[in-house]
């Protein structure tokens, strides 16, 4: 579990970015096919969210056209916002040199976990289908 090394802040709610508009049917299906998969949870407003897991913070939601495809990709923007002294953003408060992340193609990956000491685990998922991401423990 990432824990945040920022304090808490109050409840800020951002706005999605303009690039949300390209395509409104398409998160709203994107969002509904996670929930139909477990990924997601069901909405809550967001007293009901804090009620439940204390104060939060919101990421806006961006669609990005995929090259030579009329598709897109979701991101959920959590370095927003960025460079604002009076406002934090999720990515801030982690501290980057406890959670290194590279991204590699399936090769690379396959031979960093073949290269690993007796007794290390590795776990796989995809986190939509035709997407396959690799994580070493």
């Amino acid at each position: 579990m990432l824990e945040c090394e920022t304090p808490h802040q109050p409840l800020v709610y951002f706005e999605n970015h303009a690039s949300s508009q390209l395509s409104p049917t398409f998160i709203d299906n994107y969002i509904s096919a996670e929930q139909a998969a477990g990924r997601y949870s069901r909405g809550y407003t967001p007293h009901e969210l804090e009620q439940i897991i204390g104060p939060f913070r919101s990421a806006p939601l961006g669609l990005v056209p995929k090259l030579n495809s009329n598709k897109f990709r979701l991101i959920q923007d959590l370095s927003y916002p960025r460079n604002d002294p009076s406002f934090a953003s999720v990515n801030a408060g982690i501290n980057s040199d406890e959670f290194p992340t590279v991204w590699d193609t399936f090769d690379s990956t396959a031979k960093l976990i073949l290269s690993l000491p007796p007794g290390c685990s590795a776990a796989t998922f995809a986190p939509h289908p035709g997407a396959v991401v690799h994580y070493v423990f």
